[in-house]
């Protein structure tokens, strides 16, 4: 009865760190742009800071090193991942995207936490830093 306990226990906690994925979070780079502005329909936000055109959207996991990055296109959103990105430099470098993320790059901007949020604000460009954790 004893092991029964034990065992029912580690197996129960064994369950819950596989089905809990890491922390991820992504980053999206963002530029202010007019309410008149068209380019790719599903590629904008629109919220307090006003109409915000997406211009890349990079997903890094836990460790903050990158996943992938999605860049946004007229016709809609052209994925990369980081092994793409690698064998090309120069669009890497093109992005301005670290390959492990740092804040640092953002020190000089203004920075607003909502939530599970946080802007970055500088002139007319928004960086938007979202964390993420859920179930498998």
């Amino acid at each position: 009865m004893k092991y029964q306990i034990k065992l029912s226990i580690f197996i129960s906690f064994l369950l819950i760190n596989c089905s809990v994925k890491e922390t991820e979070f992504e980053i999206i780079c963002t530029k202010k742009v007019s309410k008149e502005y068209s380019y790719n329909s599903i590629g904008f936000i629109e919220n307090s800071y006003g109409k915000l055109n997406i211009k890349t959207i990079s997903h890094y996991d836990k460790e903050g090193k990158l996943k992938e990055v999605f860049w946004n296109r007229s016709n809609g959103f052209l994925k990369y991942t980081l092994s793409e990105l690698k064998n090309d430099v120069a669009l890497l470098n093109s992005f301005d995207i670290d390959t492990i993320y740092s804040d640092k790059k953002y020190i000089s901007y203004i920075k607003e936490k909502k939530n599970d949020t946080i802007f970055y604000l500088s002139n007319d460009e928004v960086i938007i830093e979202i964390k993420k954790k859920g179930l498998d």
